[in-house]
Order: structure tokens, then C-alpha cells, then sequence
């Protein structure tokens, strides 16, 4: 014996996949995107510029790849946030 069906017609079951797949996609507007996009990639060579001319901070958060540089970037504002605070 079977387990019982969920659904009870193809319909039914892509109607419920539909509404599953639309709970856990995200729409974006492809412009939007595209220039937040560039806009990273502009911050990143301007981070790798900066390091490359001997500014400190972005020696200590420039990497390869833009995920990255954004992840040193958060951590290295964290980081002075900390110390500022016990500074106080």
C-alpha cells in the first residue's frame, strides 16, 4: 500500500509547488541590480587602489574578490567600533 496522495490532480501539485517556489524567490528589478553592481565594483578597485597607494586601512581590508573585501570591510568597521567604545 501507498502513501496517500497530497494533491488530487497534477494541477493541484504544481498550483502548491508554485506558491512554494514563490514564497522563497526574491524579485528584483534587473537596472537596480545592475547598478549596485558596479557600484560595489567601483568601491572595490577603489579599495585596491587606496591599498596599493599605501592607505592602511584598505591594506587591511582589500582582497581578490568582492565578497571578500565587503566581508573585511564589515569586520574591520566592527572591529573600530569596539575599540572605540572601550576607549571611552
Amino acid at each position: 500500500m501507498g502513501r496517500p496522495k497530497l494533491y488530487a490532480t497534477r494541477a493541484e501539485q504544481q498550483a502548491a509547488y508554485r506558491q512554494r517556489l514563490e514564497a522563497e524567490m526574491v524579485h528584483v528589478r534587473r537596472r537596480a541590480y545592475d547598478q549596485l553592481q558596479a557600484k560595489l565594483e567601483h568601491l572595490h578597485d577603489a579599495i585596491y587602489h587606496a591599498a596599493r597607494a599605501g592607505n592602511p586601512a584598505a591594506q587591511q581590508v582589500s582582497a581578490a574578490s568582492l565578497d571578500t573585501t565587503l566581508d573585511k570591510l564589515a569586520a574591520w568597521f566592527n572591529q573600530r567600533t569596539k575599540e572605540d567604545h572601550t576607549n571611552l
